[in-house]
């Protein structure tokens, strides 16, 4: 099977994934497991392995690989961990591609060589207590005023929202009276209007699930996409990542 979709680059990087995954989280999964935490130093060790932006083009800072490879660097890390495997995976399909796919060049350069060096890790926020993860159905809400938005609203079950730098949400878009769609907007955790609250585990994967649920505000730069979340299946940037440049055999 491997031979069929793996090349040369593919095997290596398999190989090193396995390595590192015996060797460095091996041995502390269930000290992991009694402390309900991913230790700071596994996270830098991935990053300095290039695991946190496989897929992120070159020109960003990223390995530039294609989807076969990254996910087959998550399946490694998934043998021996489940949680480990979470935390890259929502890092890098919730945290960093949206900005890949959809984002302008000038949130690109300003966000990916960090989210794909793991300086900064990512977080996507759309599961909400009333809509729960259905997108079209988002109450979460940014209002123009000015040149920022004032975001209202709460989201539950972020993963890696207690690592996140950077956090990527959905809420409808609303100028000037008008609500726009969906859109998705980048926040900086450390934006004092946003509230993180508790820790939340479950099934022994020490995904870091918090409630987000605070008014903040984000420069208007922040929105990357707005329209109904429908659309998306038929977005060909979208087909184009997964299905096309970024896809190879």
């Amino acid at each position: 099977m491997d031979n069929l979709f793996f090349n040369e680059e593919h095997t290596m990087l398999v190989n090193m994934v396995r390595d590192f995954a015996n060797t460095e989280i091996a041995p502390i999964t269930r000290e992991m497991d009694e402390k309900c935490e991913i230790p700071k130093e596994i996270i830098a060790q991935m990053a300095e392995l290039g695991l946190m932006g496989i897929p992120v083009p070159g020109e960003y800072g990223g390995a530039g690989m294609d989807t076969v490879a990254y996910a087959a660097a998550v399946m490694e890390l998934a043998k021996v961990d489940a949680s480990v495997a979470i935390t890259m995976a929502a890092h890098t399909s919730l945290g960093t591609l949206p900005i890949v796919i959809a984002g302008t060049e000038e949130q690109k350069q300003a966000y990916l060589p960090k989210l794909a060096s793991g300086a900064v890790i990512g977080a996507f926020g759309l599961t909400e207590p009333e809509a729960g993860s259905d997108a079209g159905s988002t109450k979460t809400s940014a209002e123009l005023d000015g040149d920022e938005y004032v975001v209202n609203g709460g989201k539950i079950f972020i993963t890696n929202s207690g690592l996140a730098g950077l956090l990527t949400l959905t809420a409808n878009i609303i100028e000037n009276g008008e609500n726009l769609g969906i859109g998705a907007l980048i926040v900086d955790t450390d934006n004092p209007g946003l509230n993180i609250g508790i820790l939340i585990t479950d099934h022994n994967v020490r995904e870091t699930l918090k409630i987000v649920d605070k008014v903040y505000i984000v420069n208007e730069g922040a929105v990357f996409f707005e329209g109904n979340p429908n659309d998306a299946i038929n977005n060909e940037k979208i087909k184009n990542f997964y299905l096309g440049s970024n896809f190879s055999i």
